[in-house]
């Protein structure tokens, strides 16, 4: 039996030990956990619902070869090389579904270790568009999220509408090919300096792809590198 003290503090009975697998599939982000190789090794219920595949269909396959995009295989090779440097790896990338879909997903991968050695990898995901839509659907602007290196993982709808952009075709594209070659240097140095300064920056002029013509368009930049739910 529980003593008093045990009871207040809210001990839990033998019977009723709360697993491993019952703790992650409760955080309602999807969770991976691959060997140090890829292979998937822990598939929660959230990842079955995020990318359309059951545990069963996926345990021991690669972790590339189910949820990883084409244009997301760059990212991918970034995020084992921080691993196996010890460092957690945290941001934005294209993904793929089952069904073969893409969606932009926010990511965060930690190294399991052992006396040093890389062992494992454990992932929690969620869907980017998701977790910033509520802030950026509701601007008559054109959003684009970008990674540190100019790749865009999210568009907002009004890409479409203000210049003819696909949104879902513009994911794991760099925003420099919409650029007018002319203004592509000067927009490479603000993103440097963009990159180096959390907060807004000052907006600049250039020309952008439009409805297959080249039109000026200003562009405000601001630095949410840090922010957890933007990381761009």
């Amino acid at each position: 039996p529980r003593t008093s003290s045990e009871a207040q503090a809210g001990a839990v009975p033998d019977d009723e030990t709360i697993s491993a697998a019952e703790q992650l599939d409760a955080i309602g982000q999807a969770v991976i956990t691959t060997d140090p190789s890829g292979v998937i090794v822990h598939w929660n219920a959230a990842a079955e619902r995020l990318y359309g595949w059951t545990a069963d269909e996926v345990l021991g396959c690669n972790v590339a070869k189910v949820t990883v995009s084409e244009v997301g295989h760059a990212a991918a090779d970034e995020i084992m090389a921080a691993l196996r440097d010890g460092v957690a790896w945290s941001g934005g990338f294209p993904v793929r579904r089952k069904d073969g879909s893409t969606f932009p997903a926010l990511v965060t991968d930690a190294g399991i270790y052992r006396e040093g050695r890389l062992v494992g990898v454990v992932g929690v995901s969620t869907n980017l568009g998701s977790a910033i839509r509520p802030l950026l659907e509701r601007s008559t602007d054109a959003a684009l999220l970008l990674r540190h290196d100019a790749v865009i993982t999210y568009a907002s709808p009004n890409v479409g509408l203000l210049f003819g952009w696909e949104q879902d075709a513009l994911v794991g594209a760099s925003v420099v090919d919409l650029l007018h070659e002319e203004d592509r240097p000067d927009l490479g140095r603000l993103l440097d300096d963009v990159v180096a300064r959390p907060g807004a920056h000052p907006p600049a002029e250039v020309r952008v792809q439009a409805f297959h013509d080249w039109r000026w368009a200003e562009a405000a930049f601001t630095n949410l590198l840090d922010d957890p739910t933007v990381r761009g």
